[in-house]
């Protein structure tokens, strides 16, 4: 896949309507969805309302790109607490742990790899 393809909800209605469906952030922001709609003031309602939901889903769709880049793929790495705060770490601030390794030409626009057995 792409990384273009994920994005494709940006220009088809129906696929954003079903991305939404599925959005665990759309689920959790639901009860203050008219409230953020009727707070902006700058855009009208249904503007302010598609504006948010795409803000949501490129929001889920980079942390999706995130996470498959980061790629931890073996279930030993989920038990390992050092592991799991340092890749909590990148993905809420992208702080990389000293142990961190560059990478030459990455998948996507992350530059870095971890490697897990460094980190301990």
């Amino acid at each position: 896949m792409e990384i273009a393809d994920g994005f494709g909800y940006l220009f088809d209605r129906d696929l954003r309507s079903k991305r939404l469906a599925g959005s665990a952030l759309w689920q959790g922001l639901r009860s203050e969805v008219a409230g953020i709609v009727r707070n902006n003031r700058s855009l009208p309602a249904e503007q302010a309302r598609e504006q948010l939901e795409l803000v949501v889903l490129t929001i889920e769709q980079h942390i999706q790109e995130m996470v498959n880049t980061v790629g931890l793929s073996h279930s030993r790495y989920y038990t390992n607490k050092t592991v799991i705060e340092a890749v909590a770490k990148f993905l809420a601030n992208g702080d990389l742990p000293p142990q961190a390794v560059p990478v030459e030409n990455p998948p996507a626009a992350l530059s870095v790899r971890v490697n897990p057995r460094r980190i301990v």
